[in-house]
């Protein structure tokens, strides 16, 4: 009889045990967007562009997991290829500004190495504007892309911040 009262509890914590993990992680982090970057970025130099964006584009991995998704900027500030939205390829984004009117593509597009550009965006899963960590790739005329969301509110984000590092890799 004991066991009949124990069992629903013991289901419940079972199935929660399983769902957590997937709760918890439905956000990618900074540096698994970096990772990402850098591998899109060795794609994009291996296959070239027409097999990288259509791979890029795709959904499933190893180009989108959970909210994070390759998007790809030529130096005129134009989308060759988005992850999340591909209909945007072929739009100017140069002067897109976001909620606070800074003008964060003209700082990824001006990126001359690879490194971090901070700004707001419009987040997929929430559909609020939160804070977006960017990691962009410079490779010949083009920028490759992969942001990380915060789950702060617009009003905690962090102050914005450009932080070019350089390659240690030849090219």
């Amino acid at each position: 009889m004991m066991l009949k009262y124990l069992s629903a509890p013991l289901v419940g914590i079972f199935c929660l045990l399983l769902v957590a993990p997937t709760l918890a992680g439905e956000r990618g982090g900074p540096e698994e967007a970096k990772a990402m970057a850098l591998h899109a970025a060795n794609a994009l130099r291996s296959l070239g562009t027409y097999a990288a964006f259509e791979a890029f584009q795709s959904p499933g991995p190893p180009f989108h997991d959970r909210d994070l998704y390759i998007f790809v900027l030529n130096r005129d500030g134009i989308v060759q290829a988005h992850g999340s939205e591909p209909e945007m390829a072929g739009e100017n984004r140069l002067d897109y500004k976001d909620s606070k009117g800074r003008t964060f593509v003209r700082e990824i597009v001006a990126m001359p190495d690879q490194g971090w550009v901070n700004y707001l965006y419009n987040d997929p899963l929430t559909g609020k504007v939160l804070p977006k960590q960017t990691y962009v790739v410079r490779v010949g005329d083009y920028v490759v892309c992969v942001g990380a969301y915060s789950e702060e509110s617009e009003s905690e984000a962090p102050p914005p911040a450009r932080q070019p590092s350089r390659s240690l890799k030849s090219r």
